[in-house]
């Protein structure tokens, strides 16, 4: 995005993560699946910053969580190991992880704008305007909305309508309703938060096959599940940390065959599938050796492969809390639009990430992992992960927050709003389910109503 202004650290996800269209960012990389545990959504006063009780619960959302899976077609076993629920006793604060796994879709089914297409296709009550971008909202009383629209060069229009589902992103949903003026809730805008990473280690891999075997991705059917060393609830409230995971981010050669068809499926999903002719040219040559060891790990063992000659990353994130002075600011210049975001990491994401780093790292035999360590960054670099929340936070009054439980705009109740935007708080990880869980349950309220 060009215009943003940076009140202090880059965020990388403000620039290269967003985009408009259907299926969202969905067009662009696959979004982990990943549900939330009872914990993510308490208040933690042992935190020296604030992370507020959320107005829903994990039981709220676990019947939009099965109906979200359904939708994208996860199979009976993915829903099984998602949706089930660690035991983690408030005792365990001596014990700093526990095991949990994210799940990536087949790469057929990972862009959801091939499934939104279908669905509009079907229906006759659907007007898909690709060409408009929704500019302001003017509400007239409850029931009463009008949507103004901009196309090519002056071309303006309007939509007249009963109730207005925000569905732009996170920084789409904060520029509407900046611009329309519908929430007078000083939290509008602020509370913006990410998922902080951290790079704690690098180390090779002396025995492939026995990395795989302990620490691999594995698949079910056509989907991989990544498994994720997550912070226990009770060792956070013990060192009075944030919640944070550790995980392996696996960096191939570039010229590897894996690297290659890694690419080459991801392009697919985008909808733009491409193989070089330099890059099928290093298939035929190095193909058979890889893939056969590949095809051994996939077919046997259930695992994705990790090639010997790999390096193989420590990652550590980190959640954010909502800060207050953590904002978007959509300002008008002229007749450009600039965005001012005041993002930063502060000392809390720092600690966490020192404490849980060398207490998962310690706790690891690395000999029987097959791994070595190779260094630990004297001075680690962080970055965000693209996991753009708040900014129209969730609270029971208007003062507190932006939406109410069912997601309407206090003080413009036909203004829906849907989104990770809506988080009072971060939670450990991937927000992709939740948001749409959060979803799914506040349009079926609408429609009740």
């Amino acid at each position: 995005m060009s215009g943003v202004i940076f009140d202090k650290a880059r965020h990388d996800g403000v620039s290269n993560g967003w985009t408009t269209g259907l299926g969202g960012t969905t067009q662009l990389w696959g979004g982990q699946l990943w549900a939330w545990e009872d914990y993510e959504f308490e208040e933690r006063p042992y935190l020296d910053v604030h992370a507020p009780r959320w107005p829903v619960t994990r039981k709220d959302l676990q019947e939009p969580y099965e109906t979200f899976l359904r939708v994208v077609g996860a199979s009976a076993r993915i829903r099984r190991e998602l949706l089930s629920t660690p035991v983690l006793e408030p005792s365990d604060a001596e014990d700093s992880v526990y095991t949990k796994y994210s799940a990536w879709l087949p790469w057929r089914k990972r862009n959801f704008y091939r499934h939104l297409r279908r669905e509009l296709a079907a229906s006759g009550r659907v007007t898909v305007l690709a060409d408009r971008i929704a500019t302001r909202i003017e509400t007239h009383g409850a029931d009463r909305a009008i949507v103004l629209l901009e196309g090519a060069g002056a071309d303006r229009s309007s939509v007249e309508c009963r109730h207005v589902v925000l569905a732009a992103g996170t920084l789409g949903n904060i520029g509407l309703l900046q611009e329309s003026q519908a929430s007078a809730s000083p939290w509008l805008g602020r509370g913006f938060m990410d998922h902080v990473s951290g790079r704690y280690a690098t180390l090779t891999v002396k025995d492939p096959v026995r990395f795989v075997r302990a620490m691999g991705a594995r698949y079910s059917g056509t989907s991989l599940l990544t498994p994720r060393f997550v912070m226990r609830p009770g060792y956070a409230e013990k060192n009075r940390l944030l919640s944070a995971f550790a995980h392996w981010d696996v960096e191939l050669p570039k010229a590897s065959s894996y690297a290659i068809l890694r690419e080459a499926l991801r392009s697919a999903q985008r909808g733009v599938p491409r193989l070089s002719g330099v890059d099928a040219v290093q298939l035929f040559r190095r193909a058979p050796r890889e893939l056969a060891f590949g095809g051994y790990c996939a077919a046997v063992l259930r695992r994705r492969p990790v090639p010997g000659n790999a390096l193989v990353h420590l990652q550590v994130e980190m959640e954010q809390p909502p800060r207050f002075d953590s904002s978007v600011r959509w300002v008008s210049d002229g007749g450009d639009r600039r965005l001012h975001v005041s993002w930063d990491i502060g000392k809390e994401e720092m600690e966490a990430f020192q404490q849980f780093g060398a207490s998962f790292l310690d706790s690891l035999d690395l000999d029987e992992l097959g791994l070595d360590l190779v260094a630990r960054p004297a001075d680690p670099e962080f970055r965000d992960t693209y996991h753009m929340m708040g900014g129209t936070r969730m609270a029971a009054l208007e003062d507190e927050g932006v939406v109410t439980e069912d997601l309407t705009v206090h003080g413009a109740p036909n203004i829906l709003v849907t989104g990770a935007s809506v988080f009072p708080s971060g939670g450990v990880a991937n927000p992709t389910m939740t948001a749409a869980a959060l979803a799914l349950r506040a349009t079926a309220a609408m429609k009740d109503r």
